[in-house]
Protein backbone atom coordinates (compact mmCIF):
# COMPACT_ATOMS: atom_id res chain seq x y z
CA UNK A 1 0.00 0.00 0.00
CA UNK A 2 1.23 3.69 -0.91
CA UNK A 3 2.21 5.21 2.47
CA UNK A 4 3.29 8.91 0.64
CA UNK A 5 0.66 8.08 -2.57
CA UNK A 6 -0.95 11.95 -3.08
CA UNK A 7 -4.25 10.00 -3.30
CA UNK A 8 -3.63 8.09 -0.31
CA UNK A 9 -2.77 11.63 1.81
CA UNK A 10 -5.87 13.27 0.41
CA UNK A 11 -7.95 10.26 0.59
CA UNK A 12 -7.08 9.65 4.48
CA UNK A 13 -8.77 13.33 5.19
CA UNK A 14 -11.82 12.57 2.93
CA UNK A 15 -12.68 9.13 4.16
CA UNK A 16 -13.58 7.64 7.62
CA UNK A 17 -13.72 3.98 6.16
CA UNK A 18 -16.78 2.70 6.78
CA UNK A 19 -17.29 -1.21 5.90
CA UNK A 20 -19.87 -0.41 2.62
CA UNK A 21 -17.61 2.66 1.91
CA UNK A 22 -14.49 0.41 1.79
CA UNK A 23 -16.56 -2.80 -0.92
CA UNK A 24 -17.19 0.52 -2.95
CA UNK A 25 -13.41 0.97 -3.00
CA UNK A 26 -12.41 -2.56 -3.68
CA UNK A 27 -15.02 -2.26 -6.55
CA UNK A 28 -14.24 1.10 -8.33
CA UNK A 29 -10.56 -0.27 -7.90
CA UNK A 30 -10.86 -3.62 -9.42
CA UNK A 31 -13.47 -2.86 -12.12
CA UNK A 32 -10.32 0.34 -13.13
CA UNK A 33 -7.82 -2.53 -13.06
CA UNK A 34 -9.39 -4.90 -15.49
CA UNK A 35 -10.71 -2.16 -17.95
CA UNK A 36 -7.06 -1.07 -17.85
CA UNK A 37 -5.96 -4.02 -18.87
CA UNK A 38 -8.26 -4.86 -21.48
CA UNK A 39 -7.69 -1.11 -23.06
CA UNK A 40 -4.09 -1.98 -22.80
CA UNK A 41 -4.57 -5.22 -25.02
CA UNK A 42 -6.81 -3.49 -26.99
CA UNK A 43 -4.28 -1.00 -27.82
CA UNK A 44 -1.53 -3.54 -28.14
CA UNK A 45 -3.44 -5.80 -30.31
CA UNK A 46 -4.61 -2.69 -32.50
CA UNK A 47 -0.57 -1.14 -32.41
CA UNK A 48 0.54 -4.09 -34.04
CA UNK A 49 -2.66 -4.14 -36.60
CA UNK A 50 -1.99 -0.38 -37.66
CA UNK A 51 2.45 -0.52 -37.44
CA UNK A 52 4.40 1.94 -35.49
CA UNK A 53 4.30 4.21 -38.28
CA UNK A 54 0.57 4.72 -37.64
CA UNK A 55 0.45 4.30 -33.88
CA UNK A 56 3.48 6.69 -33.36
CA UNK A 57 1.14 9.47 -35.05
CA UNK A 58 -1.53 8.56 -33.05
CA UNK A 59 0.32 8.72 -29.64
CA UNK A 60 2.08 12.06 -30.61
CA UNK A 61 -1.55 12.93 -31.20
CA UNK A 62 -3.09 11.67 -27.88
CA UNK A 63 -0.64 13.16 -25.72
CA UNK A 64 0.69 15.96 -27.64
CA UNK A 65 -3.02 17.35 -28.26
CA UNK A 66 -3.97 16.85 -24.62
CA UNK A 67 -0.60 18.96 -23.74
CA UNK A 68 -0.84 21.25 -26.18
CA UNK A 69 -4.71 21.61 -25.64
CA UNK A 70 -3.81 22.20 -21.84
CA UNK A 71 -1.83 24.90 -23.03
CA UNK A 72 -3.89 26.70 -25.48
CA UNK A 73 -7.57 26.15 -23.62
CA UNK A 74 -6.99 29.00 -21.73
CA UNK A 75 -6.23 32.03 -24.27
CA UNK A 76 -8.51 30.05 -26.34
CA UNK A 77 -11.64 29.95 -23.84
CA UNK A 78 -10.72 34.05 -23.55
CA UNK A 79 -11.39 34.46 -27.04
CA UNK A 80 -14.74 32.35 -26.98
CA UNK A 81 -15.94 32.82 -23.33
CA UNK A 82 -18.33 36.17 -25.02
CA UNK A 83 -20.41 34.14 -27.09
CA UNK A 84 -21.03 31.15 -24.74
CA UNK A 85 -22.78 31.59 -21.71
CA UNK A 86 -20.71 29.42 -19.28
CA UNK A 87 -18.54 30.15 -16.30
CA UNK A 88 -14.98 30.46 -17.03
CA UNK A 89 -14.12 27.28 -15.88
CA UNK A 90 -16.70 25.33 -18.27
CA UNK A 91 -15.41 27.67 -20.79
CA UNK A 92 -12.14 26.50 -20.97
CA UNK A 93 -13.20 22.72 -20.43
CA UNK A 94 -15.12 23.26 -23.83
CA UNK A 95 -12.03 24.92 -25.51
CA UNK A 96 -9.84 22.24 -24.21
CA UNK A 97 -12.04 19.45 -25.55
CA UNK A 98 -12.43 21.34 -28.86
CA UNK A 99 -8.67 21.43 -29.40
CA UNK A 100 -7.75 18.32 -28.59
CA UNK A 101 -10.69 17.09 -30.78
CA UNK A 102 -9.19 18.99 -33.22
CA UNK A 103 -5.80 17.48 -33.27
CA UNK A 104 -6.85 13.66 -33.29
CA UNK A 105 -8.91 14.58 -36.48
CA UNK A 106 -5.48 15.80 -37.75
CA UNK A 107 -3.70 12.82 -36.47
CA UNK A 108 -5.55 10.30 -38.31
CA UNK A 109 -5.19 12.43 -41.50
CA UNK A 110 -1.47 12.54 -40.91
CA UNK A 111 -1.32 8.56 -40.42
CA UNK A 112 -2.97 8.03 -43.70
CA UNK A 113 -0.54 9.53 -45.47
CA UNK A 114 2.01 8.21 -43.62
CA UNK A 115 0.76 4.62 -44.17
CA UNK A 116 0.49 5.05 -48.18
CA UNK A 117 4.03 6.36 -48.11
CA UNK A 118 5.30 3.22 -46.33
CA UNK A 119 2.73 0.76 -48.03
CA UNK A 120 5.16 -0.16 -50.69
CA UNK A 121 8.34 -0.84 -48.34
CA UNK A 122 9.36 -3.97 -46.57
CA UNK A 123 9.56 -3.64 -43.29
CA UNK A 124 5.98 -4.72 -42.83
CA UNK A 125 7.47 -6.85 -39.66
CA UNK A 126 9.67 -4.61 -37.99
CA UNK A 127 6.72 -1.65 -37.93
CA UNK A 128 3.84 -4.14 -36.84
CA UNK A 129 6.13 -5.11 -33.66
CA UNK A 130 7.33 -1.56 -33.10
CA UNK A 131 3.63 -1.07 -33.11
CA UNK A 132 2.67 -3.06 -30.52
CA UNK A 133 5.30 -1.55 -27.96
CA UNK A 134 3.87 2.01 -28.77
CA UNK A 135 0.13 0.72 -28.33
CA UNK A 136 0.88 0.22 -24.91
CA UNK A 137 2.59 3.44 -24.28
CA UNK A 138 0.09 4.55 -25.31
CA UNK A 139 -2.24 2.95 -23.10
CA UNK A 140 0.05 4.17 -20.01
CA UNK A 141 -0.41 7.65 -21.46
CA UNK A 142 -4.08 7.37 -21.30
CA UNK A 143 -4.11 6.01 -17.79
CA UNK A 144 -1.91 9.24 -16.72
CA UNK A 145 -4.73 11.73 -18.45
CA UNK A 146 -7.59 9.56 -16.55
CA UNK A 147 -5.29 9.66 -13.56
CA UNK A 148 -4.61 13.50 -13.73
CA UNK A 149 -8.44 13.97 -14.43
CA UNK A 150 -9.67 12.04 -11.57
CA UNK A 151 -7.05 13.92 -9.26
CA UNK A 152 -8.16 17.21 -10.49
CA UNK A 153 -11.56 16.22 -9.40
CA UNK A 154 -10.16 15.31 -6.26
CA UNK A 155 -11.98 17.98 -3.45
CA UNK A 156 -15.19 16.77 -5.34
CA UNK A 157 -14.39 13.26 -5.63
CA UNK A 158 -12.79 11.19 -2.78
CA UNK A 159 -9.60 9.70 -4.51
CA UNK A 160 -8.91 7.04 -1.56
CA UNK A 161 -10.45 3.85 -3.64
CA UNK A 162 -7.54 4.54 -5.97
CA UNK A 163 -5.18 3.37 -3.61
CA UNK A 164 -6.76 0.05 -3.98
CA UNK A 165 -6.41 -0.11 -7.77
CA UNK A 166 -2.83 -1.58 -9.42
CA UNK A 167 -3.37 0.51 -12.56
CA UNK A 168 -3.60 3.76 -10.11
CA UNK A 169 -0.75 2.86 -8.28
CA UNK A 170 0.72 2.58 -11.10
CA UNK A 171 -0.36 5.95 -12.43
CA UNK A 172 0.78 7.61 -9.29
CA UNK A 173 4.16 6.57 -8.63
CA UNK A 174 5.14 7.35 -12.32
CA UNK A 175 3.59 10.93 -12.01
CA UNK A 176 6.23 12.55 -10.25
CA UNK A 177 8.66 11.81 -13.20
CA UNK A 178 5.52 12.58 -16.00
CA UNK A 179 5.19 16.17 -14.09
CA UNK A 180 9.11 16.88 -14.18
CA UNK A 181 9.47 15.57 -17.65
CA UNK A 182 6.59 17.66 -18.91
CA UNK A 183 7.72 20.92 -16.73
CA UNK A 184 11.56 20.55 -17.86
CA UNK A 185 10.42 20.87 -21.52
CA UNK A 186 7.50 23.50 -20.22
CA UNK A 187 4.65 21.87 -21.49
CA UNK A 188 3.34 21.69 -17.81
CA UNK A 189 3.24 24.14 -15.07
CA UNK A 190 3.40 22.05 -11.80
CA UNK A 191 2.15 25.05 -9.89
CA UNK A 192 -1.06 25.38 -11.86
CA UNK A 193 -2.21 21.85 -10.95
CA UNK A 194 -4.90 21.54 -8.25
CA UNK A 195 -3.14 18.56 -5.97
CA UNK A 196 0.44 20.14 -6.84
CA UNK A 197 3.07 19.59 -4.11
CA UNK A 198 6.49 20.86 -4.06
CA UNK A 199 9.26 18.05 -4.72
CA UNK A 200 10.89 16.19 -2.07
CA UNK A 201 13.91 18.50 -2.40
CA UNK A 202 11.84 21.19 -1.21
CA UNK A 203 10.31 19.64 1.92
CA UNK A 204 9.87 21.71 5.07
CA UNK A 205 12.58 21.68 7.40
CA UNK A 206 12.73 22.75 10.65
CA UNK A 207 16.25 24.72 9.90
CA UNK A 208 14.70 26.45 6.72
CA UNK A 209 11.31 27.34 8.39
CA UNK A 210 12.85 29.05 11.29
CA UNK A 211 14.17 32.86 10.63
CA UNK A 212 17.78 33.51 11.57
CA UNK A 213 18.56 35.50 13.96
Amino acid sequence: MLQAGLFHRIGREQDQGSVGRVWVHLTLALGTDILFVLILVTFCVRGAAKGFSGEIISLLATIGGFLLAWKLSAGVSSLILPYLPLQPGATQATALVIIYILILVAGVYAGRVVKAFLKFTHLSGIDRGMGLVAGAVKAFALLIIVYAALMALSPVLSPYWMNESFAMRLADRSWPSVQNALSSIRLLEPGSLPWHLPPSGEGESPEESEPSN
